[in-house]
C-alpha cells in the first residue's frame, strides 16, 4: 500500500516535471523567435 502510494507520487512528480520542462522549452523557443524577428526587422 505504502509502496503503491510512493509510486503514484513519483509518477505524478515525473509527469509534472515533463509538463514544466515542455512549457519551459516552448517559452524559450518563443523568446528566441521574438529575438530573431526583432533583429531581422531592425
Amino acid at each position: 500500500m505504502l509502496f503503491h502510494l510512493v509510486f503514484c507520487l513519483l509518477d505524478f512528480g515525473f509527469l509534472l516535471l515533463m509538463v514544466f520542462t515542455s512549457c519551459f522549452l516552448f517559452s524559450l523557443i518563443l523568446v528566441c523567435l521574438c529575438f530573431v524577428f526583432v533583429f531581422y526587422f531592425l
